[in-house]
């Protein structure tokens, strides 16, 4: 995939103790580890697999201080933790980038009620054409 075609892009550790950058597309959450890790791999999502996204405190020294992570929850229920940078503009992209994807209720009840008034509107002119026709005779 070529640069253009990321949304955002950054440093982005997988806590699994596992550095390198995280890839937003329009349709994939995408993680590569740096070529100098011991583990070594990328962990793909769709953005259609995607529950929740979290904004959440990792530990220093045990201690939740940092408010540096972002909590990922699949529709399996998977969690994968992350440890980034402008965390909560990180999430809020991930968020609209998945509100994109989605199809929107509002939108698909609108255009069922249009498609619904244009049968009820051919309905009647089929109706007055017929009873035009019976009057008519």
């Amino acid at each position: 995939m070529s640069e253009e075609s990321y949304i955002r892009t950054g440093l982005a550790n997988l806590m699994k103790g596992v550095g390198g950058k995280l890839y937003l597309t329009s349709t994939e959450l995408i993680h590569k580890s740096h070529a100098i890790n011991v583990q070594r791999g990328t962990v793909t999502l769709d953005l259609a697999d995607i529950e929740t996204v979290e904004r959440v405190r990792n530990k220093l020294l045990g201690v939740p201080l940092l408010k540096n992570g972002l909590k990922i929850t699949t529709n399996d229920g998977e969690e994968l933790r992350y440890v980034v940078n402008k965390a909560s503009q990180r999430g809020e992209d991930i968020e609209q980038a998945i509100n994109k994807e989605k199809p929107n209720v509002c939108d698909n009840v609108r255009l069922f009620f249009i498609y619904y008034s244009l049968l009820q509107k051919q309905f009647h002119m089929s109706v007055i054409a017929l009873c035009g026709r019976i009057f008519v005779r």
